[in-house]
């Protein structure tokens, strides 16, 4: 009789989706504490040694592949244990900070906004003396930091996070979350770099004069004017892209979809890459966007 021979795949990667699945679970009910996603990035070596673990004990026999799973379990349990991740019975929100510039002398605006992770909620505030306002994140080791400098009668406020850039696909509630407003009183060139997480960008009644959006992991949702004239760019690289069209503008689009689907308007002319609403060109609001997703979705309605 010839000896048995056991093979099989790898555990690594479905333990590693199965666990995913839980954080993110866990995460968006805001049970879990510590700043997850944080944690998430610097334990990519964890992978490296559960592989490790698989290829000299897992694919052995039935018994080493029970062992394997148990101590990869372990490994991961441990290392977010020990990083500070807990379940806890309700979600606890971060600290958060006001941020406030008035208009002054400004006639217009360049507003760069960079959250390395969580949420980011920005919409108008019509008739606004202040040019920004809002609060975001204070928590130790990721707090933001406002840098404001004028040339002539431009104004450019820049709020950066100093946290490391995280994995969530989904935030629940306001932990992490930037929610800021934003003056209809002067033309606003909007610059966002979002590292991972959920950004809504409510720019009705705003008025943009240029846009450039850039995520790498995430949803991103842009409510676009119904007036207005300019140009945009918004791009990511794992997630999904919402345009929300008003009744009445015109819109013209380039797409770069990777492996991403697009579902547009049957209504929108179609040329190659390129997708146009109807009446785009005449009066009213004029849109122009270039969008490109790699892995995910384009959705525009």
């Amino acid at each position: 009789m010839g000896s048995t021979y056991y093979r099989r795949h790898g555990l690594v990667g479905p333990v590693i989706l199965v666990g995913l699945g839980a954080i993110l679970l866990l995460e968006n009910m805001g049970l879990l504490s510590g700043n997850l996603w944080t944690v998430l990035l610097r334990m990519w070596p964890l992978i490296l040694i559960a592989i490790g673990i698989d290829l000299l004990i897992g694919r052995r026999s039935t018994w080493g592949a029970l062992l394997s799973l148990i101590l990869i379990v372990g490994l991961f349990v441990g290392g977010f244990w020990l990083a500070g991740v807990r379940v806890q019975s309700g979600a606890q929100l971060l600290p958060t900070q006001d941020v406030r510039q008035p208009v002054g002398s400004a006639k217009a605006a360049e507003l760069l906004l960079s959250p390395s992770a969580g949420q980011l909620d920005l919409k108008a505030a019509p008739g606004s003396a202040d040019l920004l306002r809002g609060r975001v994140p204070s928590e130790m080791g990721s707090a933001v930091s406002m840098n404001v400098s004028a040339a002539g009668t431009l104004a450019r406020i820049e709020l950066r996070d100093s946290g490391a850039v995280g994995f969530p696909f989904i935030v629940s509630g306001d932990r992490a979350a930037w929610t800021l407003a934003v003056t209809d009183q002067v033309p606003v060139d909007l610059k966002v770099a979002m590292g991972a997480g959920e950004m809504t960008l409510d720019l009705g009644g705003l008025d943009i004069s240029h846009l450039e959006v850039d995520t790498a992991v995430g949803q991103t949702t842009i409510r676009l004017p119904s007036h207005g004239r300019f140009q945009g760019k918004v791009s990511s690289a794992i997630g999904q892209i919402i345009i929300e069209v008003p009744s009445g503008l015109g819109l013209r689009l380039h797409l770069s979809s990777g492996i991403a689907g697009v579902t547009v308007p049957p209504s929108y002319r179609h040329e190659g890459d390129d997708y146009t609403s109807p009446g785009y060109g005449a009066t009213g609001g004029m849109v122009d966007l270039e969008i490109s997703q790699a892995i995910g979705s384009i959705l525009i309605r």
